[in-house]
């Protein structure tokens, strides 16, 4: 089946700038339906949802256009988008290993070790001293040097009895 990528485009801006989110998001879906792999497009229903006020809906279209930027090998792109998620949604935790994740891939050591310090700063606030402690660890396992973590994990480890 052939679409007027155009056409669906026009008719979405003009639905979008009335406010008619709704429609917007429908027509892009029809771009979707057709070439399910078309993250432009899925990016375009990410915003739209958010700005129609279903941000979970936006976060999981974000999430599938994130991943499908990973299996394309676009590992950049991918971040971008998680770091969307996370602005949305900072409590989206095992997005931040993903993100360190792929800073790894990159070659990107600091920025790995940026997102696993967020994500210890998400344990601590919630209090989960298991998750806070194997979260220490990786991050010491990326920079063994890391005095101040050291030290942070050793006190966690004494207040949990294992020190």
């Amino acid at each position: 089946m052939t679409i007027d990528r155009q056409k669906i485009a026009e008719a979405a801006q003009r639905h979008a700038a009335n406010g008619q989110f709704d429609a917007a998001i429908a027509e892009h879906f029809k771009v979707v339906a057709v070439d399910p792999g078309d993250v432009r497009t899925l990016l375009k229903i990410g915003d739209l949802q958010v700005r129609a006020g279903a941000v979970e809906k936006a976060v999981e279209t974000y999430l599938h256009a994130g991943t499908l930027y990973e299996q394309q090998g676009l590992h950049q792109k991918a971040i971008a988008v998680y770091k969307q998620v996370l602005q949305l949604h900072p409590d989206h935790l095992a997005l931040y290993s993903r993100v360190a994740d792929l800073h790894i891939k990159l070659g990107l050591t600091s920025d790995a070790l940026q997102a696993m310090e967020l994500l210890a700063q998400r344990h601590a606030r919630s209090g989960n001293q298991e998750a806070l402690a194997s979260t220490f660890r990786q991050i010491l396992l990326l920079d063994s040097q890391n005095l101040p973590t050291r030290i942070r994990l050793g006190e966690l480890l004494s207040k949990m009895g294992r020190g």
